[in-house]
Order: structure tokens, then sequence, then C-alpha cells
């Protein structure tokens, strides 16, 4: 039996001591490839945050020169509609006042016509041209 223990202690003995060994150094290797794949992957991480910012930085200005041109355009709008406006209110105006001087005319000229003096300087310009 002593000869089976000494067999299993000289067989286990140097499996256990290159277990342990393989153990401590594939933890090192592990950890050193641990090292290196995070900062591959950190590296890669601020690339990516960097890209993202410029990428934002231009929708940025390109939604504030969007912003800008539709401001522009609806000021043109708001001149375009003013301009209308004062047209269509001169135009009434000037629709009123012949409106008023038309009904003027016609409410006073039949009296105009029958008095005296207007009558007297209508023939006198009628015989002057004819």
């Amino acid at each position: 039996m002593d000869n089976i223990l000494q067999t299993v202690l000289t067989t286990l003995l140097p499996a256990a001591t290159t277990g342990v060994v393989t153990y401590l150094v594939s933890s090192k290797t592990l950890k050193s490839e641990m090292e290196k794949i995070h900062s591959e992957h950190e590296h890669d991480l601020e690339k990516l945050a960097t890209q993202y910012s410029i990428d934002i930085e231009s929708i940025k200005k390109a939604h504030k020169l969007e912003m800008e041109k539709l401001e522009r355009m609806h000021e043109q709008e708001l001149d375009t509609l003013k301009l209308q406006h004062n047209q269509t209110m001169e135009a009434k105006e000037k629709e009123l006042n012949h409106q008023t001087t038309s009904s003027m005319l016609t409410a006073f000229l039949p009296t105009l016509l029958k008095m005296p003096e207007v009558k007297e300087q209508l023939t006198q310009q009628l015989k002057k041209k004819a």
C-alpha cells in the first residue's frame, strides 16, 4: 500500500504543481488580455464619442441655418402680406373717395344746375366753344 501511496504522491505532486503554475500563467495572460481589450474598447468609445459630438454640432448648425432660412421666409411673407394689405387699403380708400365724390355730385348737381349764376356761366362756356 505504501507503494501505491508513493506512486500517487509522486504523480500527484507534479500534476498539482503543473496545475498551479498553469493557473497562474493563464491568470496573468487573461489579465493582460483583458487590459488590452479594455484599452481598445475605451479608445473605440472615445472615437465614437468624438464622432457623435462632431455629428451633433453639424446637426445643430444645419438646424440653425434651416431656422434662419424659415425666419427669412416668414419675414418675406409678412412683408408681402403688409404690402398687399396697404395696396388693398389704398384701393378701397380711392374707391370710397370716388363714391363720395360721385354721390355728392349726384346729390348737388340738380341743385347747382337750377341756380341762375351756374346756368349763365354754362351758357357762356357753350357759346365760346360753339
